[in-house]
């Protein structure tokens, strides 16, 4: 993006790596998801779900407040989902 002289080729190169990786994302959640089914009830589910969303707000508030960019493609904030 900074670069002037990147050509279209990269930046579509770039993109597809980007694909890959949501999709590679995507399909190590479901993975897990299938296998904390295996052990854990709905509920229990949903409730590790709940915390771990927290966790991310708070690793990402306490990044904003040091400072620190945000990184691009970041999970999904709890008020987005609300």
């Amino acid at each position: 993006m900074r670069d002037p002289a990147a050509t279209d080729a990269q930046f579509d190169q770039l993109l597809a790596e980007q694909n890959a990786l949501r999709l590679r994302e995507h399909q190590l959640w479901q993975r897990e998801q299938n296998r904390l089914a295996q052990v854990l009830t709905r509920r229990q589910r949903a409730h590790f779900v709940l915390l771990w969303l927290r966790l991310q707000d708070a690793a990402r508030g306490l990044m904003m407040q040091r400072g620190i960019p945000p990184a691009r493609g970041l999970p999904p904030t709890l008020d987005s989902i609300r």
